[in-house]
């Protein structure tokens, strides 16, 4: 991945492209943000086959603050990620830095960026295949105190999603991480390169 401005295999942030993410109205293969839209997502009332955007989550998180394979809320990390300066096994977020990157609060498999999504998820009240967006739940995880089978918000609850009248199948967003980066710390600061070609 890369960031401000800078694109690589696996994501970019900042208005740039590549591979698999972009940010900052920029577009690339899986997913955009700001507007965009690239062939999985877009973002800003737009919806696409696998992301959102604006706090977006990751395949198995929750958001704000939290990340956790299965995820949980608010300052809390488990086997896979977490936010807010809490760090588990795959990334953390809030300065911390953990196997492969993380970035305000956002992160997602392959991507994310200023709170984007990640495989499977929409945004500003957009639905897509599956995900959801602003303080949305997802397969494994709950948010701000609610907890269906697969997620819900505010109080809303339906089999796989639901929030804000928005919810997908896999994710949440919000400052969430994902399985495997972040950035806006590790990108240009991580020890390694996991990403770039």
């Amino acid at each position: 991945m890369d960031l401000q401005g800078n694109g690589t295999k696996d994501m970019d942030l900042q208005g740039n492209g590549t591979k698999d993410m972009d940010l900052q109205g920029n577009g690339t293969k899986d997913m955009d943000l700001q507007g965009n839209g690239t062939k999985d997502m877009d973002l800003q009332g737009n919806g696409t086959k696998d992301m959102d955007l604006q706090g977006n989550g990751t395949k198995d998180m929750d958001l704000q603050g939290n990340g956790t394979k299965d995820m949980d809320l608010q300052g809390n990390g488990t086997k896979d990620m977490d936010l807010q300066g809490n760090g588990t096994k795959d990334m953390d977020l809030q300065g911390n830095g953990t196997k492969d990157m993380d970035l305000q609060g956002n992160g997602t498999k392959d991507m994310d960026l200023q709170g984007n999504g990640t495989k499977d998820m929409d945004l500003q009240g957009n639905g897509t295949k599956d995900m959801d967006l602003q303080g949305n739940g997802t397969k494994d995880m709950e948010l701000q105190g609610n907890g269906t089978k697969d997620m819900d918000l505010q109080g809303n609850g339906t089999k796989d999603m639901d929030l804000q009248g928005n919810g997908t199948k896999d994710m949440d967003i919000q400052g969430n991480g994902t399985k495997d980066m972040d950035l806006n710390y590790i990108l240009h600061n991580r020890p390694f390169h996991c990403c770039r070609h």
